[in-house]
């Protein structure tokens, strides 16, 4: 036994690459979204490597009760990475050998922008902190029998993106997801993903370790064009595959993927139900755009059978209007800056002001009259460092 985990810790870069299958369509890690169910479905549609959701390292060794609820596994859950996210490599390593027979590789998230990866020290504001990176990649690569990978974001500087880079494969890192958009490009800031500079990352890491080049990605004709221009040796999609879980293989109506997505909850349960209700809300989008009871619906319902029952309504809305008169996309809300020139001609009304979007106190999604609590459940107070808060208003920004 020693001595093939010893042959393990000393596989090459792309050994580990050849051994995962050498993924090419990859979805992305995130917080609240990523339940077993939903890697389930995105797998049934072509999903060749699945992340699951970012942990925070603190929490996750110091709540047994909190880890069996959010992480499960199967044996049809493979080639998988867990993601984790925080800034000491002890506690780091303490998270990942909990995982590391349940996984192909752990991953360090270097590329959370949001403010409460800014307090709790991790995310995308370790870029900076290149020998605090160097000693959590080495003692995660020392110590684990599986390989250690990680995602991080871009600078506008070349130079400095590469020292990053550097830093991380230096240390012992198998693989690195590049998210081509920097820490400051989010929300209603996110630009077109720099695939020029994932091409020269590339380059300047060929034969040496996987890159995949996350960012940017709405379809298979992205993906394909991705690969094309940039030479990556895989893509990751968030967003889009999101909203459509069969992004990777075919078009499905919206509707169908969502009463899908059902099923699977009832295969592999999805606690806490919330995130039931994050995922229709993205699946659902284009028609609760035209239905807003719909909405009210939803954000009332607490079991499985009731978010059916929504379904059952909106399928019969759908009949009487057709489905082709439903085309508004979730991916698409913000604006039409990170996208191609076609769709940049569509013109969009943006709501900037979410309190101009929603009486918080008065809401269907707000279970009380404090409005301090409401602003919680909407994502405008964020929790504290050892919390991961993902409010209404926070999941819509949450791509790492």
């Amino acid at each position: 036994m020693e001595e093939v985990e010893t042959s393990q810790q000393k596989a090459s870069p792309y050994e580990f690459w050849e051994k995962i299958g050498c993924p090419t369509k990859i979805v992305a890690p995130m917080v609240e979204h990523s339940d077993l169910a939903y890697r389930m479905m995105t797998r049934h549609y072509g999903a060749e490597l699945v992340f699951t959701q970012m942990f925070n390292c603190n929490s996750f060794i110091s709540s047994k009760e909190a880890r069996e609820l959010l992480f499960s596994t199967t044996a049809a859950d493979r080639p998988l990475i867990v993601q984790f996210a925080g800034h000491d490599p002890q506690t780091f390593l303490a998270a990942a050998k909990m995982v590391e027979d349940k996984c192909d590789a752990v991953d360090i998230n270097l590329g959370c922008p949001q403010g409460i990866a800014k307090r709790g020290r991790y995310g995308a504001f370790l870029m900076e902190e290149l020998d605090l990176l160097a000693e959590i990649v080495s003692t995660l690569v020392k110590g684990l029998k599986i390989p250690v990978t990680c995602k991080t974001r871009i600078y506008k500087d070349f130079d400095r993106t590469i020292r990053l880079c550097e830093t991380l494969v230096g240390a012992g890192a198998s693989m690195l997801t590049i998210h081509g958009r920097t820490r400051e490009e989010k929300g209603q800031l996110v630009r077109a993903a720099d695939w020029a500079m994932l091409a020269r990352i590339k380059k300047h890491f060929a034969g040496r370790v996987p890159i995949v080049s996350n960012g940017g990605i709405s379809s298979m004709e992205d993906l394909q064009r991705c690969l094309a221009e940039t030479g990556v040796d895989g893509v990751m999609s968030s967003e889009a595959v999101l909203e459509n879980p069969a992004l990777f293989q075919r078009t499905i109506p919206q509707i169908d993927l969502a009463e899908q997505y059902l099923d699977f909850c009832r295969q592999y349960p999805v606690h806490p139900i919330k995130c039931v209700r994050s995922h229709l809300i993205k699946m659902l989008h284009r028609y609760t755009v035209k239905h807003t009871e719909l909405r009210e619906m939803y954000g009332t319902a607490h079991t499985l059978d009731e978010f059916a029952d929504v379904c059952k309504i909106c399928r019969e809305l759908i009949s009487v209007n057709g489905e082709e008169s439903y085309t508004e996309s979730w991916y698409y809300r913000y604006n039409s800056s990170r996208y191609s020139d076609e769709v940049k001609s569509v013109p969009l009304n943006i709501v900037l002001d979410k309190d101009m979007l929603v009486n918080k106190k008065t809401s269907f999604l707000t279970s009380t009259n404090n409005e301090s609590t409401a602003d919680d459940l909407w994502g405008t107070v964020e929790g504290d460092d050892n919390e991961e808060y993902c409010g209404i208003f926070h999941s819509l920004n949450f791509a790492t």
